[in-house]
Formats: C-alpha cells, structure tokens, sequence
C-alpha cells in the first residue's frame, strides 16, 4: 500500500506493485502522470509503503517524487502494467514515483520467531499480565537511513 496526503490533508492509501527495490532501500512504481498519486506528491512529498505477507510486515517512510523518464521506465517495464499503459514503456500516461526510503520498520512473526511470540503472549494471558511493546530485535525494528 502506498499511502500519499490527500488535497485536504487526509491520509488515503492504495494498493500498488513495486517495480524495483534498490540496494539503499528506494522503491520504484509505476503510475499515471494525470493520477491522484501524482498529484497529491507535488502538493506533499511525504509517503508512507507497508508491505506485508503472511507473517512478515514492513512500514517505510520517506519522501517521493514523481519521475518522467523514459529511459528508467523502459528499464522497469513489466508487461502487467499494460492494461493502464497500452503503449507500453514509452506511454506519455507513464511515469514512476521514487520513493527515497528514510525509516523503515518490520515485524517477523515467522517461523520460530512466531512461536516465540505466541508463547509469550500465552505466558501473559495466562498470567493476566499486559504484554509489553519491548520485542525481540530480530522481530521487531525500526531502521533509520537517512
């Protein structure tokens, strides 16, 4: 989900495919130049991606921009992105938005970490005690890039 800041400052998010993931962290997507996104990260650059699966959740701030390049959206095509884009890599419809990663947060709740988790939080059911926020660092962290 990308979640931008709408004309009234209301937070909206959206389902969208990440195009690439860079080394440093950046994301990459592909969308409309006349969209809502694209409008919305000329007014406000700060974004929030969360991605997650079945047991592993990621929150990432940063700032985005929105790129016109033909160059970098050739090199990032995906032929899933043809039915908003029938033009293919050098549709005038298309551009990506950079987002620049400046924190990131994740939660693994898989394999024996989940069952660590599960046991813990049985311990202080069982116990009628709340369970602190204070995770294990390899389940829970917050990373810091800029």
């Amino acid at each position: 989900m990308l979640v931008t800041h709408g004309k009234n400052g209301s937070l909206r998010a959206r389902p969208m495919s990440l195009a690439s993931v860079q080394d440093d962290g950046d994301l990459w997507f592909a969308t409309g130049v006349r969209s809502s996104k694209a409008d919305e990260l000329l007014v406000d650059s700060r974004v929030v991606v969360v991605l997650e699966n079945a047991t592993r959740y990621v929150s990432i701030s940063g700032d985005a921009e929105v790129v016109i390049s033909p160059e970098r959206a050739n090199a990032l095509w995906s032929e899933t992105w043809r039915p908003w884009f029938p033009a293919g890599p050098h549709d005038p419809e298309l551009c990506l938005i950079h987002v620049r990663t400046q924190e990131a947060e994740f939660w693994d709740m898989g394999g024996i970490r989940g069952i660590r988790y599960l046991f813990d939080a049985v311990k202080h059911v069982v116990r009628g005690e709340r369970m602190g926020d204070d995770a294990d660092p390899e389940q829970h962290a917050t990373i810091t890039l800029t």
